[in-house]
């Protein structure tokens, strides 16, 4: 019984870190936790962005990197674009293409709601919403 209760409180503890990514319907997209690790709307293991940025696929194969900065680069260290430590996300070109607001909304260029990433760091959720190459 005492293990039953310990698991109630863990699965909820997790649940109230709120490391879903949900679609503007509010429908689960998948997760990215606190070490990184990606996973689909089954539970399916994604890939992982590591604390120094890397990003990498579910085989292990490097994908890009998200540098300190907030540059996002593909796997041949290309400019993809920035997300700003305000959540401005923009493109290779400058142009603006959305945000990461603090409560974990994401919208886009003309403000409409894309979804929630609430609980993730801005620069993965923006990989998520703004860069889905990765």
């Amino acid at each position: 019984m005492k293990f039953l209760i310990l698991l109630f409180f863990l699965s909820f503890s997790l649940y109230l870190n709120g490391e879903d990514l949900r679609d503007k319907n509010g429908s689960y997209k998948g997760s990215i936790d606190s070490s990184g690790v990606i996973r689909d709307k089954n539970g399916s293991y994604q890939g992982k962005i590591s604390d120094k940025g890397d990003i990498r696929n579910s085989n292990g194969s490097y994908q890009g990197k998200i540098d300190s900065d907030g540059s996002v680069r593909d796997r041949n260290g290309s400019y993809l674009g920035k997300v700003q430590s305000n959540g401005d996300v923009r493109d290779q070109n400058g142009s603006y293409l959305g945000k990461v607001q603090s409560n974990g909304d994401v919208r886009d260029k003309n403000g409409s709601y894309l979804g929630n990433a609430k609980g993730i760091d801005k620069e993965k959720a923006a990989i998520k919403f703004f860069f889905p190459n990765f």
